[in-house]
């Protein structure tokens, strides 16, 4: 080859980069325009004073197990359910949120979608607790250490606690109760929330008083039936001391049904109130029975001679 016929390098990139500039402000120009008539699209879109919610969209819902959605929390967005919304359906939305206590600050946007529609959208800002230090669990025997470790860990993994973290804590524990039935086990409250060291204060329902009562049919309530009181007590498989248990209250009413003695049984547990225990920690279970008519026979015999074995004369009836 001649050297004439050799095209120089730079030449040739002057020309790539030419043709990829044309290409990018090509493109460029296309997004442009395509930007410039979706805003033109939206400000034909004008909404009144009232307007339709198409949609309703939530930002930065927390992430947390168990946790219900912040629409199921507050029942319903309000802005969903009228048939034109205004700005002060918004605000009820937002005071709804706030009022859950799991957020600093919520924002709304509402954007034009079609002819007098709106997109709505809330913007959710959690609220932030201090760092985790330490977790304990107070007023429990029964409660697994796995499970309070599981709780520690999970609070240890975030830079800071947040009120959906101490719902989702409580969920996970009171579920525990109720799968074994413990109807009255729970989480009472959180101490050192501020402090970063968290106590779990637990509420287990310990049996502190069983009273057995006897009703007739007319309400009234009786000390004392026609019955031995203990042929309830032996029947009953707890008593004072003992968890209470939602099995063991309808082992009870079996176990006195069972003896045929009593039309009606009921077995009631409850707290004693504020004004006998003001803790309200203290479970009062109440066997209440309604005995079964006792029926009476007359039998009257009249004696008299009778032969018998061996022809020897018999007393008989």
């Amino acid at each position: 080859l001649a050297e004439d016929d050799v095209v120089p390098n730079a030449d040739l990139e002057g020309e790539v980069e030419e043709e990829a500039k044309a290409e990018e402000a090509e493109g460029a120009s296309e997004e442009s325009g395509e930007k410039q008539q979706q805003q033109k699209k939206k400000e034909e879109y004008k909404l009144e004073d009232q307007f339709k919610v198409k949609e309703v969209v939530v930002l930065n819902e927390p992430a947390v197990e168990g946790l219900p959605s912040v629409e199921s929390m507050v029942s319903g967005f309000k802005a969903k359910k009228v048939q034109l919304a205004d700005k002060k359906c918004l605000k009820e939305d937002i005071d709804r949120i706030m009022q859950t206590g799991l957020f600093e600050n919520v924002n709304v946007r509402v954007v034009p979608v079609g002819p007098n529609q709106a997109r709505v959208t809330y913007e959710l800002q959690e609220r932030q607790l201090s760092p985790v230090y330490s977790v304990t669990v107070a007023g429990t025997t029964i409660l697994p250490d796995e499970i309070v470790e599981n709780i520690s860990k999970r609070f240890r993994e975030v830079p800071a606690l947040t009120p959906a973290l101490l719902g989702w804590a409580r969920n996970k524990i009171d579920g525990w109760y109720r799968e074994r039935g413990l109807a009255f086990g729970c989480v009472s409250h959180f101490e050192g929330v501020e402090s970063g060291a968290i106590t779990m204060q637990c509420f287990e329902g310990v049996i502190d008083q069983v009273k057995v009562m006897y009703e007739t049919r007319g309400g009234k309530v009786l000390q004392k039936g026609h019955y031995p009181e203990k042929w309830i007590w032996n029947s009953l498989p707890f008593k004072r001391g003992h968890h209470y248990n939602l099995e063991d209250g309808k082992r009870a009413l079996r176990n006195v049904y069972a003896t045929d003695l009593y039309e009606n049984v009921q077995v009631i547990p409850r707290l004693r109130p504020p004004e006998e225990d003001p803790t309200q920690r203290q479970v009062v279970v109440e066997v209440r029975v309604m005995e079964k008519p006792i029926k009476t026979t007359d039998l009257q015999l009249e004696w008299g001679l009778a032969p018998g074995e061996s022809g020897r004369p018999t007393i008989g009836s």
